[in-house]
């Protein structure tokens, strides 16, 4: 019996309490979200120095797509969420023909 206390007193050294692994994984996810998006720097109007119409411009195109082929939506969000997180993209991309 003895043996046997000292056995889990040793296999007990060393390891992490689940707290504090806990603690640890939530931080890891915390800087994994916060990380990306500081960097982005990304605000509302960035074009209204240099493109006092790029709103409007943007917004007409995508709706005379859209009467024209409903999946256009789709298929923006997929660019923007799958393309352009892998490779990167600007809002220039949008007004290209």
């Amino acid at each position: 019996r003895a043996e046997g206390a000292r056995n889990i007193q040793r296999r007990g050294k060393g390891k992490i309490s689940s707290y504090k692994m806990r603690s640890i994984t939530a931080l890891f996810f915390l800087f994994c979200f916060l990380a990306p998006s500081a960097l982005a720097q990304l605000q509302f109007g960035f074009y209204g120095q240099s493109c006092h119409r790029a709103g409007s411009i943007i917004s007409n195109v995508v709706s005379s797509h859209f009467s024209r082929d409903r999946s256009i939506t789709a298929a923006l969000l997929r660019m923007q969420f799958h393309d352009c997180f892998v490779t990167g993209c600007d809002a220039s991309l949008l007004i290209d023909p």
